[in-house]
């Protein structure tokens, strides 16, 4: 008898497949395979391939952003709250190209370059508001998110095959420190 497979472990095994194939990836049946099911235990939670996608996409946001903005909430000052929230992306980066492939892919579907747009704009206006809250005034606050908001891409480009540790975090925090003071000045 196979065993019952979560909607959750679909979308996060199409998380996986997706970041190291894009598309490619999610074929329905490598899936039901890797989970030990069938391709029965996929059409009960999705009614189609681009069911499951649009779903897929949805899951990455809650995880990827959602997610991480509730543990910095659970901060109590603005400080530990973006001390959380970089440790907390930091931690949760996944291998593979994730975001380079949804990147590709949002060029072609503008469902997905509407989601990614939101999913930045809402990272960015969570970062400066945690800039804001600290005493930065609202200019130097969405610059300073921006640059904050890069780093991030350019390390995770770098390092994304890389195990990460609580170091790696300080040391990244740090930077972003350094950062912070450097767009207020210039602004």
């Amino acid at each position: 008898m196979k065993p019952v497979v979560t909607r959750e472990q679909w979308l996060d095994v199409g998380l996986e497949r997706f970041g190291e194939q894009a598309l490619a990836g999610l074929k329905v049946e490598a899936m039901a395979r890797t989970l030990g099911s069938s391709k029965a235990g996929f059409y009960w939670y999705f009614k189609s391939r681009a069911a499951f996608e649009q779903a897929l996409f949805e899951h990455w946001r809650a995880i990827e952003t959602k997610r991480i903005i509730a543990v910095a909430e659970a901060a109590v000052d603005p400080a530990r709250k973006l001390r959380a929230l970089f440790t907390e992306v930091i931690h949760l980066r996944g291998g593979g190209d994730f975001l380079f492939h949804l990147r590709r892919l949002a060029r072609k579907r503008r469902s997905l370059a509407r989601l990614l747009e939101q999913t930045e704009t809402e990272r960015l206006e969570y970062v400066a508001g945690i800039l804001e809250a600290l005493g930065k005034d609202r200019k130097s606050a969405h610059a300073a998110a921006e640059v904050i908001y890069h780093l991030y891409l350019g390390w995770y480009e770098r390092h994304r095959f890389e195990p990460t540790s609580k170091s790696e975090a300080r040391k990244q925090m740090r930077v972003v420190g350094v950062l912070i003071e450097a767009v207020h000045a210039a602004a």
